[in-house]
């Protein structure tokens, strides 16, 4: 990644005909999160709730992991079962019929 690579401050020379500033100037790099995607559009119930489990198990809870899902039905039973489970979730709705669950990481 790009950003790895990137220097923590950087100095920028200022010539005049008098004096010479150094100026420092600070980046400040925000860590991104990894997030692991999940798309069972594809999919009805109930192998939703399978791949779903499966994928949560099989990833790590230190990491974002995203659900995508297609129709009401599918999403608010899968969205009531996280929650019944005790996972934090956000959801919207990323196009007509189309729905995107977030699990969070735990901190």
């Amino acid at each position: 990644m790009i950003f790895n690579k990137l220097p923590l401050a950087v100095l920028k020379y200022n010539f005049n005909k008098k004096n010479c500033n150094i100026q420092k100037y600070t980046i400040k790099i925000k860590k991104v999160k990894k997030k692991k995607k999940l798309d069972v559009s594809k999919v009805d119930c109930p192998m939703t709730f399978v791949k779903t489990k499966i994928f949560l198990e099989s990833t790590s809870d230190k990491e974002d992991r995203v659900i995508i899902i297609k129709g009401v039905q599918n999403f608010v039973s899968l969205k009531d079962t996280l929650i019944d489970q005790n996972y934090k979730i956000k959801t919207k709705c990323v196009k007509k019929n189309y729905y995107e669950i977030l699990v969070t990481a735990e901190s």
